[in-house]
């Protein structure tokens, strides 16, 4: 698996990509699946009337200049070529810069000297990279790296000498540690670092063939599935933006030019970022005829299209006062810092002119959120009116971003056809972030597409979105998955990690919450800690695969509700609604212990399910509504778990310490419920109601693992499960003398099932009791094919794609086994898959041993004797040998897991061990007697990350 990898599968080539760009395609993605609406994205508007777009306001930090060149190899910052990122795991902002180490400098010049001295550059000047960190953003230290010699010294902050304008991003979906931090420079040029310090060697990009002489910056463009980068061209003096692209970031498509102004206000540089769902472009505005650059805005819906807004007005304009520490040139930084209540945008000022002597700072500019431009009024007079294509709702709540001024308001109408008002709002009279629009009557928006009219009087619109007030904010998930990140190279050093079960990068996993086939997809959500390895799950992970075998890490489904109170977002399931949507379902755990708890719904913002939307203003379920009781007899405060099963064209859900209780739908939405009654057999955690055949089995998680079969009853309001007979063991994987050293469970639990395209029934399950303090804790049992046999056991086998995995191969047959241990010959490792079948004897006992000792002393052993297969301290009853004349063992060991399926599946065992790690050979032995192994076949396995 490639971690988070969702963004970086394999793509549409680029003729294929070329179609998106014709009108129709543009307007097809101008807003499928967005979660977010800026108001200057031109593909969204159908017509305007007394309305223009203007370019936002921005606020220079009253603490400008940040910092300036005050160290002895810092002599002329130029144009700085800035690029900041916050590290959220790490709670800190970190700046990488470009000085010019060799050059002329201005220090000590009065402006009157500067003006009438002609600055010309040194024939040996040279660039540098430079990094600086802080706690707020605001006060910066340039600490001693010792890692880059400077005139005899190593106790500077520099990283490189040599590189021009480098462009510095974080890519924390690579899954090479080593590629984490990636450097574009000179236009024609990479570097990789795992901690943005230690740089690799320069991998030439000479297919880009660019005037690299700027700052060049490159992101992951997710509707391309390619790296592109802005570097400059040239046509005869005239400077201009060039864009390139590669999916492998060694072969660079040649650079091709995508913007460019005018010859007395040329383009010179242009960082590149995603905002909503579009690109934004900082373009810095080389005026020829004053020597001054200051930063413009400019979008785009691909990057290869650009489009300037209010071309000539500036975003950060320079300052009015010659010799201001941003007079004479302003430069941005590669990306914007997004805060909960702020964009921060940081850049390069200097206080002259482009060509002359100047000294150059780091500053900050603020921008209030979605500020980056909105319509208002032309005539101030007079109200705007702006009305949107149709667009399509993701949440039942309109939420806008606008500053109203006094005696200012907002007016929202849903417009029909033939310009037919549906619905009007109530108006919006003051400056508002993200807030809910309320509606005069009812609630007019539903699942079907609608278009918008805005009435705008002493007022600017930025953006609208569809949604609720409980989604939490972006910044939430950013620190989440930093922190995720963070963890990673800690985790990574363990060597009894699993490699072919499907774990996240790092931190603590626990339940599969849910599991659906959709679109190609086999998707598993899953309790992910990602500031823990010893918490229990905090949000809903997320990943899918195409094989079973290889997954790709997705963003967090659902993360908490702080702001609404919401400790952790408990475990649940994965349906599909009435209209064929995958629907999450989940327990809402209040950080209030004494609060109760809340069944609450996601619907996803995009067919990949990348994105996810809470459903309605609240919970679909809780205690005292509905017809669920308030008798904690009935219903127990902690109830969860909600597992969402369909019977006879109706849907049910039931759920953990609730007695049997069920809830029905009342609409195809799945939005509405009511307590029914009650049915039988549903114990433990994690219920699985699941169909097999014309025969209802629900598995619970309990210790051990079990399931019942029977007959699911409906009758009106009446809800019956006819079991036919005592609970069996599903998993036997809770050891008799379990390590004291383990977290919480031994083996696996936290189970979900589902249907794929080809009608299997798949189960996963989590598989826990890992040591803690490793930087990770719990994995993904491997997929399991669940059938009944015609004794009505269910049967488990591993899913036959695992085979892929097999490498070396050896075979052993007809090996009689005479109260001795022997070692099978290149058969040794930490990943295996072995299938062996024994025949009985004489022998007392006879058995399997794995990371063995070559004298069998030490070893995973697996041990039948006297009807009962031991494995590692389970003991598992099985049926007599005169029913079932041979044993046969199908077992997958993966370091620290071990996976054993019994007799094709009659009975599992799951259990984590830590042998020691010199101990690698695989054995076989009889006790007291004779025993033959029939046939064993084992294979090396290969890692799947």
């Amino acid at each position: 698996m490639r971690h988070r990898q969702f963004l970086k599968a394999a793509g549409i080539g680029l003729a294929a990509y070329a179609l998106l760009t014709n009108t129709q395609a543009q307007e097809k993605i101008a807003h499928a699946g967005r979660t977010k609406f800026l108001l200057l994205d031109a593909r969204i508007i159908a017509s305007t009337d007394n309305a223009k777009l203007a370019v936002g306001t921005v606020k220079k930090h009253p603490a400008n200049p940040l910092f300036g060149e005050d160290k002895p190899w810092e002599k002329r910052f130029d144009n700085l070529y800035a690029n900041v990122i916050h590290d959220g795991a790490a709670d800190l902002y970190k700046c990488w810069y470009s000085p010019f180490i060799v050059d002329h400098s201005s220090k000590g010049m009065s402006l009157e000297q500067r003006n009438k001295t002609q600055y010309r550059p040194p024939r040996n000047r040279e660039m540098g990279v430079c990094y600086a960190v802080s706690r707020d953003g605001l006060k910066w230290e340039k600490a001693a790296l010792d890692l880059v010699d400077f005139e005899g010294s190593k106790q500077n902050n520099l990283v490189l000498r040599g590189p021009h304008g480098a462009g510095v991003f974080r890519d924390p979906d690579d899954p090479d540690p080593q590629q984490r931090y990636k450097m574009f420079h000179a236009g024609d040029s990479m570097r990789f670092s795992a901690d943005g310090l230690r740089w690799s060697a320069p991998l030439p990009c000479p297919d880009i063939h660019s005037n690299g002489d700027t700052h060049n910056n490159m992101l992951w463009a997710p509707e391309l599935k390619r790296y592109v980068g802005l570097v400059r061209l040239r046509e005869g003096g005239q400077r201009i933006v060039g864009r390139t692209e590669s999916a492998d970031l060694e072969r660079w498509t040649k650079a091709v030019e995508v913007l460019r102004c005018n010859a007395e206000g040329q383009a010179y540089s242009m960082p590149v970022f995603r905002y909503a769902d579009i690109y934004l472009g900082l373009v810095a505005v080389f005026r020829t005829r004053e020597d001054r650059v200051h930063t413009e805005l400019a979008w785009s819906p691909d990057t290869i299209t650009w489009h300037r807004i209010e071309a000539g007005t500036p975003l950060i304009a320079n300052s009015p006062k010659e010799g201001d520490y941003d007079w004479g040139c302003v430069y941005a930084a590669e990306s914007p810092i997004l805060l909960d209540d702020e964009i921060r945008i940081y850049y390069g000022g200097s206080n002259g002119k482009h060509t002359g002597w100047r000294d150059g700072f780091l500053c900050l500019a603020t921008l209030r959120t979605d500020g980056w431009a909105g319509y208002e009024p032309e005539n101030a007079d007079q109200p705007a009116t702006i009305l949107t294509k149709p667009v399509t709702p993701h949440g039942p709540t309109l939420r806008l971003t606008a500053d109203v001024a006094p005696g200012g308001s907002i007016r929202v109408a849903i417009e029909g056809d033939v310009a037919r008002t549906l619905a009007a709002c109530r108006p919006v009279t003051t400056t508002v972030t993200d807030a809910p629009v309320s509606w005069q009557a009812g609630k007019p928006i539903g699942a079907a597409p609608v278009a918008l009219r805005f009435e705008l009087t002493k007022a600017r619109l930025y953006s609208f979105r569809f949604g609720d007030t409980q989604d939490p904010p972006a910044t939430e998930r950013q620190r989440a998955q930093a922190a995720l990140e963070a963890a990673i190279p800690r985790a990574a050093t363990d060597a009894t990690r699993p490699v072919f079960h499907f774990r996240p990068p790092a931190r603590w996993m626990n339940d599969i919450c849910g599991a659906i086939f959709y679109k190609g997809y086999h998707h598993i959500f899953y309790q992910n800690n990602p500031y823990s390895d010893d918490q229990y799950g905090w949000g809903w992970g997320h990943a899918r695969s195409k094989d079973l075998v290889h997954w790709e890490e997705l963003p967090f489904a659902l993360v908490p509700m702080k702001h609404r109170g919401e400790l952790r977002c408990n475990s649940g399931c994965v349906t599909l609604d009435g209209n064929g949507r995958p629907m999450i379902f989940y327990t809402f755990v209040p950080q209030n212990g004494r609060a109760k708890r809340t069944q609450w719904a996601a619907l996803p913002l995009d067919d990949e399910l990348f994105e996810w939307c809470r459903v309605g203003d609240g919970p679909l379920m809780e205690i005292g509504k509905n017809g669920v009781s308030t008798d904690k007899a009935e219903v127990h405060p902690s109830w969860s778990d909600p597992y969402v099963f369909k019977s006879e064209g109706r849907t049910f859900v039931t759920f953990k310490k609730v007695r049997g209780m069920v809830c029905e739908a009342q609409n195809q939405a799945l939005t509405e419920w009511k307590a029914i009654g009650r049915m039988d057999g549903v114990e433990g955690e994690c219920p699985n109601v699941v169909k097999m055949g014309n025969k209802w089995v629900i598995i619970r998680s309990t210790n051990p693992m079990s399931y019942l079969t029977g007959d699911l009853a409906l009758k009106g309001n009446d809800i019956r499960f006819d079991a036919d007979g005592p609970p069996r063991t599903l998993d036997h994987g809770f050891g008799l003398t379990p390590p004291k050293d383990r977290g919480l469970l031994r083996g696996l639990y936290g189970t979900s099932t589902y249907e794929d395209d080809r009608g299997r029934t798949i189960l996963l399950g989590w598989i826990s009791g890992f040591k803690t303090g490793r930087g990770w804790n719990g994995c993904m049992s491997l997929p399991r094919m669940l059938t009944l046999d015609a004794s009505r056991q269910v049967l488990q086998t591993p899913a036959p794609e695992l085979e892929t995995l097999r490498q070396e191969h050896t075979q052993v047959a007809g090996l009689t086994l005479a109260n001795e241990f022997k070692t099978i010959e290149g058969a040794q490792g930490k990943q295996l898959e072995l299938v062996a079948e024994f025949i009985p004897d004489s022998a007392a006992a006879f058995g399997l041993k794995l990371r063995s000792s070559r004298d069998g002393q030490r070893a995973i052993t697996l041990r039948y004797a006297d009807g009962t297969l031991n494995v590692a301290g389970t003991a598992v009853p099985l049926k007599p040998a005169a029913e079932r004349p041979t044993l046969k063992l199908h077992v997958f060991l993966d370091r620290s897991v071990l996976e054993v399926f019994i007799n094709d599946g009659q009975a599992a065992v799951t259990r984590v061990e830590y042998p020691d790690e010199d101990d690698l050979a695989v054995g076989v032995f009889a006790e007291n007697g004779k025993a033959t192994l029939k046939s064993l076949d084992v294979w090396r396995m290969k890692a799947i990350w």
